[in-house]
């Protein structure tokens, strides 16, 4: 997540994206695509928008999908690589609250989140 209005967080965020697409081979692959059950290693594209009353984060953010099979070489090397950048680190089992909040691993400093606008509570 990055502050939308903080350009040198913006700048910071984004290099460290890139820096994870660079690392995890992920330059020429398609984005991520709906929010759940990617079956791979994606990025979704970067939400400059999230921040309303209705969205769950307070700043504009980008997001990795994170298989199973990828969470012990993802998490680590963001844990090193991450600089001033606070990360959510959580599942998507569909019980959003819990996944964001509960669940949840925060790297740096935790956030406020909407915990209202998410919909679905159901563990798939």
């Amino acid at each position: 997540m990055f502050v939308a209005y903080n350009n040198d967080s913006i700048s910071s965020a984004l290099k460290l994206m890139e820096k994870f697409i660079q690392h995890f081979n992920l330059t020429n692959t398609k984005p991520c695509e709906g929010l759940y059950h990617q079956g791979r290693l994606c990025v979704f594209d970067v939400d400059f928008t999230n921040t309303g009353a209705t969205d769950p984060f307070v700043s504009a953010n980008w997001a990795v999908f994170v298989p199973l099979e990828w969470y012990a070489k993802t998490v680590p090397w963001v844990m090193q690589n991450r600089g001033d950048q606070d990360i959510l680190v959580h599942p998507n089992s569909g019980a959003e609250v819990s996944d964001h909040t509960r669940w949840a691993l925060w790297m740096g400093d935790k956030w406020p989140l909407n915990s209202a606008s998410f919909t679905n509570q159901t563990v798939f």
